[in-house]
């Protein structure tokens, strides 16, 4: 629709950019692959942005922010950022270190479960799910930014999902010997 509207080719495209994660495990890789393909295929430039450095725009004022996101099981995605800079890659830590890690005048901005979780323990978090921005324009952003510094290699093949912890499922069953 986006191309539709402005007259747009997809060969006529400089850049994408995609959501790497963490997230949604299979909304995640068909992002990718989607993004991948259609690069490979009309050879443009792709970068691949985490998630957590897409949230961090939501502080508008550019101080240093802390992003945490549910993992599950008792743990979480974390990064640190400031001013668009990365000073921790998303990483997973145990819930209880988030007492230890969140610095204490950093914009923290959470999920809905972290936020209570927060909470209850006298930590101020603001939702990502409260700001009802666009956060594919934050992407955009991102990109741009990154094509003018020009010292990322943006080819497709470089861009691969965020895997920070396994996949939960399940390992299948041991087969008993049967003759």
């Amino acid at each position: 629709n986006i191309l539709v509207k402005n007259n747009l080719l997809v060969k006529d495209l400089y850049a994408v950019g995609v959501n790497i994660g963490p997230g949604s495990f299979t909304g995640v890789r068909a992002g990718a692959t989607v993004a991948r393909v259609l690069c490979q295929q009309f050879n443009i430039k792709l970068a691949g942005i985490s998630s957590l450095e897409i949230l961090s725009y939501l502080n508008k004022e550019k101080k240093h922010t802390t992003v945490i996101l549910d993992a599950r099981k008792n743990k979480v995605y974390f990064g640190e950022y400031e001013n668009g800079i990365e000073l921790i890659k998303p990483c997973l830590k145990d819930k209880e270190e988030l007492f230890s890690c969140i610095k204490r005048n950093s914009t923290v901005i959470t999920d809905t479960s972290i936020n209570e979780f927060l909470k209850e323990n006298n930590i101020k978090s603001e939702p990502y799910e409260s700001y009802n921005e666009n956060l594919g324009l934050y992407l955009a952003a991102i990109v741009q930014n990154r094509l003018k510094n020009a010292d990322n290699n943006f080819h497709w093949a470089k861009v691969k999902p965020l895997y920070i912890q396994k996949p939960s499922i399940s390992k299948p069953k041991e087969k008993s010997n049967v003759f």
